[in-house]
C-alpha cells in the first residue's frame, strides 16, 4: 500500500516536502492556501507587487491585508489607482480590489482592501472556502519558535526551511532566515497554528513583520469585519472508512486499508490509519477532495477525487487518481465509507 495525506498542492512546494520546515508548519501552511492572495497594483507611474490575506467579510465583501508600501507610496498622494488580485487556487482570474482609506502607523506598514463578493455578475467561486485561524491573537510568538511565510517571486512557495524568531514585542517580529525575497511583502507569517503576521521587509537574513494584533486592532478601530461566517459542510467525512488501490495496469483493486477522517473544521481534514502508518491532511471543496499523504516513506503523495452522488445505497465513496512522488506513477484509489458504523464484514476484509 502506497499512502499517506496533506491539503491543496500540486504545486512544487510540496513535492520538495521531505526536509523543508516541520509537517505541521507545512500542513499548516498548505492548508492555508484558499486565504492567500497575489496582489498587483499601480503607483504614480510605477507598479508594485506582493501577497495579501482575508481577515474578514461582511454579505458584500470580503476584507484583505497587505503591506501598505505595495498599494502606497512615500508621498500623500502616491496611492494605487488599480489594484488586481488572482487567488492561488484560480490563478486564471483576476479580481479588482478597492483599497479602504485607512492605514496603521507608519512603522505597522499594514493596509486593508477589499473585494466584491459578486464579480462579473457571478459568485465569487474562489472565495466561499476561506477557513481561518488567529494563531498570533494569544500572545505567543515566543523566542525561538520555528515559522514559515507563505509567497515568493509573486508565485505560491513553502518555504522549505524554517525560520527562527530572535525578537519579539508587542507590535513586530524579527525572523531569522526566512526563506523569502523581495517582493514577498504582505504574505502571512505561518506558526503551527495559523497565521500571526504579516511579512513587510526583508533584508539580507533578517525579516520584519507586524504582529496580527495590529491588523486587528486597526479593523477593529474603523469597523472593518473581522473573521469568516460560519457555513454549514453538507458532507460528512468523518467516520471509518474503506480505502483500495489499483495500479492503472491492473484489471481489480487489491487488498483494503481501514483508515479514519475527521473534519477538523468546515474545510480541512485529518486522515489517520488503524493497520497502516498512513497520515495527512485534506481539503474538502465543493464535492471534490484534495488530499496528501505520507506512510512510513518520507515521500509524500498526492490525490484529486471526486465524491459520487448518493446513488449507492446507505454508501458514500470518494474515487480518483493519486500520484507516488518516488515513483512518478499513478495510480487509482477508491474509498468507501457506509452510513454510521461500517460492520466489520463489509469494512476492509
Amino acid at each position: 500500500m502506497k499512502v499517506n495525506m496533506v491539503s491543496y498542492l500540486s504545486f512544487v512546494s510540496l513535492l520538495f516536502f521531505p526536509g523543508f520546515a516541520t509537517a505541521k508548519l507545512s500542513e499548516m501552511a498548505t492548508t492555508l492556501l484558499p486565504n492567500v492572495v497575489r496582489v498587483t497594483s499601480k503607483i504614480s507611474g510605477y507598479s508594485e507587487s506582493g501577497f495579501g490575506f482575508v481577515i474578514g467579510e461582511d454579505d458584500r465583501h470580503y476584507y484583505f491585508v497587505t503591506a501598505n508600501h505595495v498599494v502606497r507610496g512615500p508621498r500623500p498622494k502616491d496611492v494605487a489607482s488599480h489594484i488586481k488580485v488572482n487567488f492561488f487556487r484560480d490563478s486564471s482570474k483576476v479580481y479588482s480590489a478597492d483599497l479602504l482609506p485607512m492605514s496603521g502607523e507608519k512603522k505597522d506598514d499594514i493596509a486593508l482592501f477589499k473585494i466584491d463578493k459578486i464579480f462579473r455578475g457571478e459568485d465569487n467561486p474562489p472565495l466561499e472556502l476561506f477557513r481561518w485561524d488567529v494563531g498570533g491573537m494569544n500572545g505567543r510568538m515566543l523566542m525561538g519558535e520555528s515559522v514559515v511565510s507563505i509567497g515568493k517571486k509573486s508565485k505560491w512557495y513553502i518555504g522549505q526551511t524554517p525560520g527562527k524568531i530572535v525578537k519579539s514585542n508587542e507590535s513586530l517580529v524579527i525572523v531569522d532566515n526566512l526563506d523569502v525575497e523581495k517582493g514577498s511583502s504582505g504574505s502571512p507569517l505561518i506558526d503551527e497554528n495559523g497565521i500571526v503576521g504579516i511579512l513587510i521587509d526583508h533584508d539580507l537574513d533578517k525579516t520584519k513583520i507586524t504582529r496580527l494584533e495590529k491588523v486587528y486592532q486597526l479593523a477593529e478601530k474603523h469597523g472593518i469585519p473581522w473573521g469568516m461566517k460560519n457555513r454549514q459542510n453538507e458532507i460528512a467525512l468523518n467516520g471509518e472508512w474503506c480505502l483500495q488501490e489499483k495500479w492503472l495496469e491492473d484489471s481489480r483493486f487489491g487488498s483494503a486499508v481501514s483508515f479514519e477522517i475527521e473534519m477538523i473544521d468546515l474545510v480541512r481534514f485529518m486522515v489517520s490509519s488503524k493497520n497502516r502508518s498512513i497520515v495527512g491532511v485534506g481539503i474538502l471543496e465543493g464535492n471534490k477532495v484534495k488530499a496528501w499523504w505520507r506512510t512510513d516513506r518520507p515521500v509524500w503523495e498526492s490525490a484529486e477525487f471526486v465524491i459520487n452522488d448518493k446513488s449507492i445505497k446507505d454508501r458514500m465513496q470518494i474515487h480518483g487518481i493519486a500520484r507516488d512522488n518516488e515513483d512518478d506513477e499513478n495510480y487509482e484509489l477508491l474509498m468507501t465509507k457506509r452510513e454510521g458504523r461500517i460492520s466489520k464484514a463489509f469494512y476492509c476484509e
